[in-house]
């Protein structure tokens, strides 16, 4: 039986083999499961963990994503646009994914704005960025295939931004005539 309900909250102590997280707060919930605020106990570092639901099909997208972030390993985060991954371990029957923790989505950065445009400059700044990225992600056959404002994230530095969540690439290879991409309400 999958087990859909999710056993890890607000002050738990998420440990490996060779780290310690503590889980300050909950940023974000889908489908996949839960993305946590967490302190690296040793080091005081703030990260971003990725807390994968216990479900067959998820399991299987958390190795897929695990394949493409292992390929991104030979990108240069900063440079290149693209969330810093720190590593995988398994909490109990979670597959968690640590990464750098970035400020906040485009999406919530615009709403903030509540109705008022980027400038002109700060939305080309944004889209040359994201092209920057796309364009290194092409250099291995990196389709990302879920972009949306959700999945860009500002770093906190003027209006710099990342690429994060890589569950629904593929490999050049693997994309098919008629392949759905992205969340379907994007779409």
């Amino acid at each position: 039986m999958d087990d859909l309900s999710f056993s890890v909250f607000k002050g738990d102590l998420i440990t490996t083999k060779s780290s310690s997280y503590l889980v300050e707060d909950f940023l974000g919930e889908g489908t996949f499961g839960k993305v946590a605020r967490c302190v690296e106990v040793a080091t005081n570092e703030k990260v971003a963990v990725k807390i994968i639901k216990n479900s067959p099909g998820l399991l299987a997208s958390a190795k897929q994503e695990i394949r493409i972030l292992t390929r991104l390993q030979a990108l240069d985060p900063e440079r290149c646009g693209i969330v810093k991954w720190m590593g995988d371990f398994k909490h109990g029957p979670y597959v968690c994914l640590v990464f750098e923790l970035l400020d906040q989505s485009l999406l919530d950065f615009t709403r903030q704005r509540a109705g008022r445009s980027l400038p002109l400059m700060q939305i080309e700044n944004i889209v040359e960025q994201l092209a920057s990225a796309l364009d290194h992600l092409g250099t291995l056959g990196i389709i990302h295939a879920d972009l949306k404002p959700d999945n860009v994230m500002m770093t906190g530095q003027d209006t710099q931004v990342k690429l994060i969540d890589f569950g629904c690439s593929i490999h050049l290879s693997q994309a098919k005539i008629g392949y759905d991409f992205c969340t379907i309400w994007y779409r």
